[in-house]
């Protein structure tokens, strides 16, 4: 991931990794990881499969992951998030603000606080449905997230120091 200092995602899920807490209201949204490789795997896939009828596709992981079970995964990474109530999140998220250790972190969530003073983010959903069924009768499926993708995953951030205070 080039971009990883300016991207959006991952900067919530530092954030949310150093807090160690999620807020409650958020715990049953989806969040998507597309491994690369698999992705260049369904690239690979449509093109060997190749049809003038059919050109345009969404290559994307269908297969979801609800963020209360990615709280629960991460717990072998040496991170722990727990889920908090949306006012408590709010609270934790203004104290490590005041630490040197966490500087930055309002941050990373500065524009997603609504006037209720709550996380607000919408849901954005790609229809895949055409794609996913494409990939499945030519001998393609997605592969669950599980705790070593994320193992994986969070070690390469630590390993650069991206995931370091």
């Amino acid at each position: 991931q080039p971009n990883y200092e300016t991207n959006a995602f991952l900067n919530r899920l530092k954030g949310f990794l150093l807090l160690g807490a999620v807020p409650e209201s958020m715990m049953e949204r989806f969040i998507e990881f597309t491994p690369v490789d698999d992705a260049a795997k369904a690239v690979m896939t449509l093109a060997r499969h190749f049809s003038r009828e059919q050109t345009v596709f969404h290559i994307k992981n269908a297969k979801l992951l609800p963020l209360r079970r990615m709280a629960e995964l991460v717990s072998g990474s040496g991170f722990h998030i727990r889920s908090v109530q949306d006012e408590a999140f709010i609270r934790l998220l203004m104290e490590a603000a005041k630490a040197p250790a966490h500087a930055g972190i309002l941050d990373r969530f500065f524009n997603d606080i609504g006037s209720d003073h709550r996380l607000a983010y919408s849901q954005t959903h790609v229809e895949t449905d055409f794609t996913e069924n494409c990939l499945k009768k030519i001998g393609f499926e997605w592969k669950e997230i599980d705790s070593d993708y994320l193992k994986k995953y969070i070690a390469y951030f630590k390993k650069i120091g991206y995931l370091e205070g």
